[in-house]
């Protein structure tokens, strides 16, 4: 089942980050089920200070670590510290955190296996950042297509096949009627 792979994969994190988009469409708690021997720090990047009060992510805050990412001071600012959740404030690239900048700090935390589940916009940043050193993708063996159809990876991306990123030693397993592909971006 691909919730018990992406369960496994959490349980070997030491953060997992996600964009404002996906808490405020999915509402998730992020944290691995059952849980495992770390506690991931559950990541937002939200340069707009968006982070309902209301979500899982931050009711549970006290429970399991919750790092709010914003561009300057916001207005739950105050709020979201009250409710237990770290808000760290990055410099901006393109509108958004700065990813290098992000791993930076996670890399001082000795945060060193991170789990990006973001929507296509995060994924894109972390992309256009070359930031990716791994690829776990699950894909629903369903077409939606339309002009207006997300892409799964946003961002500047690349403009020819020979630019793309090249995943090696790939593997490709169908779970349950869904593909899943892993691969390393890197010969390691």
């Amino acid at each position: 089942m691909t919730r018990r792979i992406a369960h496994a994969l959490r349980r070997r994190m030491d953060a997992i980050i996600v964009g404002i988009g996906t808490v405020l469409a999915d509402d998730p708690v992020l944290t691995a089920r059952p849980a495992g021997a770390r506690v991931a720090a559950r990541v937002v990047l939200d340069s707009s200070g968006r982070m309902p009060t209301e979500s899982q992510l931050v009711r549970t805050a006290k429970a399991a670590p919750t790092l709010v990412v914003t561009a300057g001071a916001q207005p739950r600012t105050s709020e979201l510290r009250d409710l237990g959740c770290e808000v760290l404030s990055l410099s901006l690239s393109d509108g958004r955190p700065d990813v290098r900048a992000l791993l930076d700090e996670l890399g001082r935390r000795r945060m060193t296996n991170v789990l990006v589940e973001g929507g296509s916009k995060v994924l894109g940043a972390f992309l256009d950042a070359d930031a990716m050193d791994e690829a776990h993708v699950f894909l629903a063996a369903k077409l939606l297509g339309g002009g207006q159809a997300a892409t799964p990876v946003g961002g500047a991306g690349h403009a020819t096949i020979a630019e793309a990123l090249a995943l090696v030693d790939c593997r490709v397993e169908v779970v349950e009627g869904d593909f899943y592909l892993h691969g390393t971006t890197r010969a390691r």
